[in-house]
């Protein structure tokens, strides 16, 4: 196979280019570690979200019906 990519290009798109067939140069597998990581940064960023979530819930108070002859 002929490699049509004769440019520096970051992985994602060495990756790209790999899958239509322009390049054999098959771009290293994202790192199982980095995967993790992601994964781990994706709860903890779920979990901020809920709690933020909870926080910014508006709380009313019921005003007695009465108030409304003071007007």
């Amino acid at each position: 196979m002929e490699d049509y990519i004769d440019f520096p290009c970051s992985d994602n798109w060495l990756g790209y280019y790999y899958e239509r067939g322009l390049t054999p140069r098959n771009p290293k597998p994202f790192d199982k570690k980095l995967k993790m990581k992601i994964k781990e940064l994706e709860e903890e960023n779920n979990r901020l979200r809920q709690m933020l979530s909870k926080q910014q819930k508006p709380t009313y108070k019921k005003l007695p019906e009465n108030n409304l002859d003071k007007f």
